[in-house]
């Protein structure tokens, strides 16, 4: 318990002190992300710019996002508007200079990746299928290191 914690302070401290939407003077913009590293686009590879509240399952909570699309519907950014704040999410908008879409419905994830297939990942229609995927790799990486650590079962 206290590990999880410790790792939840430390993707906070990480979060904040290293994540940031980036609108660069030279037409470019872009995120910096969990640990530092930034990726920005020119403003002339922004083809749609989508507002929408994505439902992941039926088990959680729907959020709403903003989809920074190329022209070939290739995700250039998933951005959370809660993470985010309305007032970052709407300069990085404008910084665009394309026409916000807003998707007033809530939309599934599966039907999202069905209109912009290349947008959502495999990981995002499935999320349940992922959730035991990732538990599944957690617990055999424990169990390997329980064995390491106790040196063995017959020690």
């Amino acid at each position: 318990m206290f590990a999880a914690a410790g790792f939840g302070v430390i993707f906070l401290r990480l979060w904040l002190g290293n994540s940031r939407l980036l609108i660069a003077t030279d037409g470019r913009i872009g995120v910096r992300g969990l640990l530092g590293r930034a990726k920005l686009w020119p403003i002339a590879e922004v083809g749609r710019v989508i507002d929408l509240t994505v439902v992941y399952s039926k088990q959680s909570t729907s959020q709403r996002v903003l989809y920074v699309l190329s022209y070939d519907g290739q995700t250039l950014a998933r951005l959370g508007v809660r993470q985010w704040g309305e007032a970052a999410i709407g300069e990085f908008v404008r910084a665009t200079g394309r026409q916000l879409e807003v998707r007033d419905q809530p939309t599934a994830a599966r039907a999202f990746r069905q209109q912009f297939p290349r947008a959502a990942s495999w990981a995002s229609v499935h999320p349940t299928v992922m959730g035991a995927v990732i538990a599944a790799v957690a617990a055999v990486a424990w169990s390997a290191i329980a064995i390491t650590w106790g040196g063995g079962a017959g020690h």
